[in-house]
């Protein structure tokens, strides 16, 4: 089971990753660099259009209040994985 699932089924919105999420944006910065790379080492596989939408996503997720983020962040993790 993917750790973020397992993480909101036991409700436990201490874990560090939380944590990590709620203190900065390096997370979500991680992800979209990681895939722009992927995408720029094998333009086959198409991760481009995925990598821009998680940019314009994530760009309004850092919008909200420290508190808010863990959760949204999360879900579209959970919904690309």
């Amino acid at each position: 089971m993917h750790l973020l699932n397992q993480l909101k089924l036991s409700r436990d919105m201490g874990a560090e990753v939380f944590e990590n999420i709620r203190a900065g944006d390096w997370l979500m910065d991680c992800v979209v660099d990681r895939l722009s790379a992927y995408q720029t080492q094998e333009p086959s596989i198409g991760l481009a259009k995925l990598a821009e939408w998680l940019e314009e996503y994530f760009a309004s997720i850092k919008l909200l209040p420290a508190h808010m983020k863990p959760r949204h962040v999360s879900m579209v993790i959970e919904a690309i994985h």
